[in-house]
């Protein structure tokens, strides 16, 4: 134990207070966001929400914009977080694509919600943001594409770079005409993505044995 009481590398009271209360108004936002959308969502709503009153919200943030783009920041950190997690150790590339996609889908599923609002909002307050997430996802798959292409799991007749992005906005495009539907409804757009993206350029070892046998 530390001379003040503190166990090593555990911040002051005050300030877990402090992060605590941010994390309250950011759960408490997105879920105003995700009900009353950006334009129809308030201040005192969110306050209300998180039980804190407006000062406080302003003792940790400029305003509802920075509050949105907050959220939309974690929103965003978490499908990473969970599409990392998702791959294990031992498990090839192709297997890791498959599990990034089938983690981004159930990540999906959960926020359904505010994903709905995520595609109704301003584009002018999302676009830096989604732009520089689709970015980062569209490189951990071309670089998973291509080792999958290295290691003989993939036709090399695909380009890695061009055919994440296409993944990506696919996907994207997908989220967005299914987001408003119920989240018992949504198909599995994994399996879609997986169907038009993975495989027909997968090669099968089993099909290429029983080829050459024939």
């Amino acid at each position: 134990m530390e001379e003040n009481g503190l166990e090593p590398g555990r911040p002051p009271r005050r300030e877990r207070e402090k992060i605590r209360h941010r994390e309250e108004i950011l759960d408490a936002a997105a879920e105003v966001f995700a009900l009353h959308g950006y334009e129809g969502a308030s201040m005192q709503q969110i306050a209300d929400l998180a039980e804190l009153s407006v000062g406080k919200l302003y003792s940790h943030f400029e305003g509802k914009e920075a509050i949105y783009r907050e959220v939309l920041v974690r929103f965003v950190g978490g499908i990473e977080e969970a599409c990392s997690a998702a791959m294990l150790p031992g498990m090839t590339p192709l297997q890791k694509i498959r599990a990034r996609g089938k983690a981004a889908v159930e990540y999906f599923r959960q926020y359904h919600q505010f994903i709905c609002f995520f595609f109704e909002m301003n584009p002018e307050r999302s676009y830096q943001v989604e732009r520089c997430a689709n970015d980062a996802h569209s490189e951990i798959f071309a670089g998973l594409i291509r080792e999958a292409i290295d290691q003989g799991e993939m036709s090399g007749e695909i380009d890695p770079a061009a055919h994440a992005i296409m993944m990506e906005g696919a996907a994207h495009r997908l989220l967005e005409v299914y987001g408003g539907m119920e989240r018992e409804d949504l198909p599995p757009l994994d399996e879609l993505i997986d169907r038009v993206f993975l495989r027909p350029y997968e090669i099968r070892k089993g099909n290429d044995t029983e080829k050459e046998n024939g």
